[in-house]
């Protein structure tokens, strides 16, 4: 069992589960996770060398994350760092371990793509979805960004 943190007792006792919480944790438990992963570590090419890799499963649902939210690499990350939610979807202890960068869901997303299984996974999930009478539409996280103002607008 994993070590629970301070956080996790404090949004144990909250009174109220977000719609992203509800949403995730019927996702989580409606995705054939094993099965899934089995088939990708056929494909991982991943060397030995190095830092230990970060496991498949880790990497599918930071992608799946990634393709629910329509969000970035980048994106998915800070947005993992910053939603318990999602940390908690993902599986991350952060005395274990912290979430993959950018750049490492990035190789995972061309490989998905490429292998031609994130088209796969999404019409088995969609067929899932389907025979419960439920239908997933991505949706967005908008995150405001401070720029500088281009020079002669007032």
């Amino acid at each position: 069992m994993k070590q629970q943190a301070f956080t996790d007792f404090e949004y144990a006792n909250r009174k109220k589960s977000s719609r992203r919480d509800n949403l995730l944790m019927k996702l989580d438990r409606l995705v054939p996770w094993t099965s899934w992963i089995s088939i990708i570590e056929g494909l991982d090419q991943r060397s030995t060398r190095g830092r230990k890799p970060v496991p498949i499963e880790t990497l599918l649902r930071m992608y799946f994350l990634q393709k629910w939210f329509s969000m970035s690499d980048e994106g998915i990350e800070d947005m993992i760092y910053d939603s318990y939610s999602m940390r908690t979807f993902m599986k991350i202890n952060y005395f274990e371990e912290q979430v993959p960068g950018a750049t490492t869901l990035r190789r995972f997303r061309h490989l998905m793509e490429k292998s031609g299984l994130g088209d796969s996974f999404d019409r088995d999930l969609d067929v899932m979805l389907k025979e419960q009478d439920l239908i997933l539409r991505p949706g967005t996280v908008i995150n405001p960004v401070l720029a500088k103002r281009p020079k002669g607008n007032q």
